[in-house]
């Protein structure tokens, strides 16, 4: 029971004892003790009820501030962890360590701000390892938590948050932020870059290539794992045509499928694992598949031949991230056939300077460095 509600019910019930009191006073005596006796009470008993909901409310409003201020040093605590292990991504490896931080993120965040936080999240995943174009999206999140948190969108913009972080996080000036390279390896890299058309290769499949891409008859990708363990295991095995598959899965976007579907059979793919490993192979294009929700079903996409609706059982054939079922609008693969793998290779290649976006053609420098490399490293 209220306990305002409770101490009103024994005020009643005393009035009533003293008015039977003070009646019994007035007829038994004939005088006025009884009437004053009540009054006096009564305003007492008002008095003090009156104090009592006044302190009551006080309590209930400070123990509400109290719960507020816990809330708001849990809330700030629990972004605070956040941001910094975000910020901290230098990695896909890394990235996928603040999994952890983002459970407890579930207890004080809202519904919006969640889903926006999933979708930033989703973006930044992709660019991790991209140093420019993943600290503007680590300041995105981190001013939609700060807004969130101080409930001010117009205190600081994304950009300054950038420019404080970056000096935070990479100990670097405003107007200098690129990480430093080793001054040896980057002098080699660009001599190896300058004799280039004064080297032959040694494997007459990549001078076949090389000319073949000259002439304009195949195209040369990059193509960035997303998850290594997952496509290193997909690589072993073979769909129906008995190809391989490398995946790459979407939300909300499609630019990265778009540019999948701009493979073309026969064109070369270079497979690379973030994490150290690099470049740890080089493919044969045989084909493209992509699958999205359509309907009760999915899309199935075959070299852009769009005629198929299938079940989710079977579009799963296709999508070896598992990610169909956790709502992904779009599951983008190569169908390919290996032309060298790790296990050809004496060392996998890892180069100073990494394109980092999922898929992207290769420039002809970079397809000849590339060949050359892979022609190095053979056994």
């Amino acid at each position: 029971m209220n306990k305002v509600v409770k101490y009103m019910f024994i005020v009643f019930i005393t009035i009533l004892v003293l008015v039977a009191i003070a009646s019994y006073f007035n007829y038994r005596y004939d005088n006025a003790v009884g009437p004053n006796l009540i009054t006096a009470f009564v305003g007492v008993a008002v008095s003090a009820l009156v104090t009592l909901v006044l302190l009551n409310g006080q309590t209930k409003d400070e123990e509400e501030k109290d719960k507020n201020i816990q809330l708001f040093q849990y809330k700030q605590q629990c972004y605070t962890d956040f941001i910094r292990k975000v910020w901290a991504c230098k990695s896909l490896n890394d990235f996928n360590k603040i999994e952890e931080s983002m459970r407890s993120l579930i207890f004080v965040v809202n519904k919006d701000t969640l889903s926006e936080l999933a979708r930033l999240l989703n973006q930044a995943r992709e660019v991790c390892e991209t140093y420019d174009n993943a600290t503007s999206k680590y300041a995105t999140i981190t001013k939609l938590l700060r807004d969130d948190l101080l409930k001010d969108k117009e205190g600081v913009d994304a950009a300054s948050i950038e420019n404080v972080f970056k000096a935070c996080y990479y100990g670097a000036e405003e107007n200098d932020v690129r990480p430093k390279v080793n001054e040896d390896i980057q002098e080699q890299h660009v001599s190896i870059e300058d004799n280039n058309n004064n080297i032959s290769f040694n494997n007459n499949a990549l001078q076949t290539i090389w000319e073949e891409y000259e002439k304009g008859n195949v195209q040369c990708w990059h193509f960035n794992a997303w998850a290594p363990e997952t496509q290193s295991k997909s690589l072993e095995e073979r769909d129906d045509t008995g190809n391989a598959l490398l995946s790459l899965f979407e939300y909300g976007e499609d630019w990265r499928t778009q540019r999948l579907r701009q493979v073309n059979k026969g064109d070369i793919v270079f497979l690379f694992y973030r994490g150290g490993d690099g470049y740890v192979g080089m493919y044969r294009a045989t084909g493209t598949i992509v699958v999205s929700p359509k309907g009760e079903g999915y899309l199935l996409e075959v070299n852009d031949i769009k005629d198929k609706i299938v079940p989710l059982e079977e579009a799963e054939q296709y999508d070896i991230y598992g990610e169909l079922r956790g709502g992904a609008t779009s599951v983008a693969s190569i169908r390919v056939e290996p032309e060298i793998t790790k296990t050809d290779m004496k060392q996998t290649y890892n180069p100073i300077n990494v394109i980092r976006q999922t898929i992207v053609r290769t420039g002809e420098d970079n397809t000849w460095e590339l060949l050359h490399y892979f022609d190095k490293m053979q056994n």
